[in-house]
């Protein structure tokens, strides 16, 4: 729709400016070669696999590159995706969520870019807490003590 209207006010300035009707219409199509020349971009919704929730803050990359985006509060993502990109891998992560990972070319011929995601229990080493005594502590007493030693 908004290219129609862009349209439109070019063809007006054309006939109210004949001499300028081509540089409008150059101008026009470099406004829209831009969207060419700049990619792609894609959307859709990251949810938990097992009840369909919105996941916030999973972070949306190209692998090894730098580019990327992270999902907002509704699960919602935008990714502005080159041309250069498109033999490369798209990774759908999250922290405590198993990575999705798939070529981005396979990915942008889909036609549902929403993203499950499941959850994925990790193991945690055993913790061991010790008291010790805090050594900064003792040299303050042990300062504080000798000044007022030498007080009196």
């Amino acid at each position: 729709m908004g290219i129609k209207i862009i349209i439109c006010v070019f063809l007006v300035m054309g006939v109210f400016f004949a001499r300028r009707a081509f540089i409008s219409i150059v101008v026009l199509i470099l406004l829209t070669g831009n969207v060419a020349l700049f990619g792609q971009q894609i959307s859709g919704v990251v949810y938990e696999s097992n009840d369909k929730t919105p996941l916030e803050s999973v972070h949306i990359s190209i692998v090894g590159k730098n580019v990327g985006t992270a999902s907002d509060k509704d699960g919602k993502y935008t990714l502005q995706i080159n041309p250069e990109h498109h033999n490369d891998t798209i990774r759908f992560s999250c922290t405590g969520y198993r990575s999705y990972s798939v070529k981005v070319s396979d990915f942008i011929e889909l036609n549902n870019r929403n993203v499950g995601l499941e959850k994925m229990a990790i193991e945690l080493a055993e913790v061991v807490v010790n008291a010790k005594t805090n050594k900064s502590k003792n040299v303050i007493q042990n300062v504080w003590a000798w000044f007022t030693s030498c007080k009196r």
